[in-house]
């Protein structure tokens, strides 16, 4: 066990039957990941799950995917927590900061930037893909930006002052920025019939 100055301990009321479930974002937003998280939220609905924990260690992958899982999310029937706990960048990033509560472990490496795409076919097509790309991606940024202390224009700005047009952030940041609201892992207990202990081990 830590030492006491580096747990936080908070009980979240729960209601009568307080139930666990957690979800591994593992790999690349695709549609299996799509069909997983859909099959995970209504198994939480069907048993009474009433917080479920996205554990996230993944590099991206395509935006929609990332909408449609903050979908769920923000429909605010069920309690998330967001743990990044390894690569936590694009759309991991969009998905943690959509959560109710925000973890970063110590070593997470974070990672926000402006959405990219690529297209093939006639230019016209070409053309209109780029143009819906562009309202996705401020769309998508706009809601991320929400949940942050800074406004979607200063993501923007913060992202391409690098090369790479990547923003790579530790934990800290992460926290100073908004984006998480604290750092470490959460471990949870039941202590009472009705209530729930978080403890916070901010040494991993």
């Amino acid at each position: 066990m830590p030492d006491e100055d580096f747990i936080i301990n908070n009980v979240i009321d729960m209601g009568l039957c307080p139930k666990i479930a957690r979800f591994h974002v593992q790999g690349e937003f695709d549609g299996e990941m799509s069909q997983k998280f859909s099959d995970f939220y209504y198994d939480c609905k069907k048993t009474g799950v009433t917080h479920a924990i996205l554990d996230i260690d993944s590099h991206g992958g395509y935006v929609h995917v990332c909408d449609n899982m903050c979908t769920f999310i923000e429909q605010g029937d069920i309690c998330w927590i967001g743990v990044a706990r390894g690569a936590c960048m694009s759309c991991g990033i969009i998905l943690l900061a959509a959560c109710t509560y925000r973890y970063a472990a110590k070593r997470a490496d974070l990672m926000f930037h402006d959405i990219s795409s690529s297209s093939w076919g006639k230019t016209d097509e070409m053309l209109e893909s780029a143009k819906r790309t562009k309202k996705d991606a401020k769309r998508t940024i706009v809601r991320f930006s929400k949940r942050t202390n800074h406004d979607a224009a200063w993501w923007y700005e913060k992202a391409n002052s690098y090369a790479s047009k990547d923003f790579y952030m530790t934990a800290t940041t992460a926290k100073k920025l908004g984006v998480v609201d604290d750092i470490g892992t959460p471990i949870f207990t039941i202590i009472r019939q009705h209530s729930l202990n978080m403890e916070l081990t901010k040494g991993v």
